[in-house]
């Protein structure tokens, strides 16, 4: 069963909903995400973005692997 919480005007629930969230500085259940928080992630977010990628074969993989094990067993 999948439970949508609404942040704003959107769900919890789509690939982008984590973005919304962050944009909107709050989490699914309603608590402000922390200032400190959300700047340690831009910061990460902004070196992950500029990092030489090797492929679309390994870029993919992670989330295939991450994501894929919490849905296929």
């Amino acid at each position: 069963m999948t439970t949508k919480i609404n942040v704003g005007n959107q769900t919890s629930t789509g690939a982008d909903a984590i973005d919304v969230a962050i944009t909107q500085w709050i989490d699914f259940d309603g608590s402000p995400i922390p200032p400190a928080k959300l700047e340690l992630y831009n910061q990460v977010m902004g070196l992950e973005a500029g990092r030489q990628r090797r492929g679309v074969s390994n870029t993919i993989r992670s989330p295939i692997v991450g994501i894929g094990a919490k849905h296929i067993p």
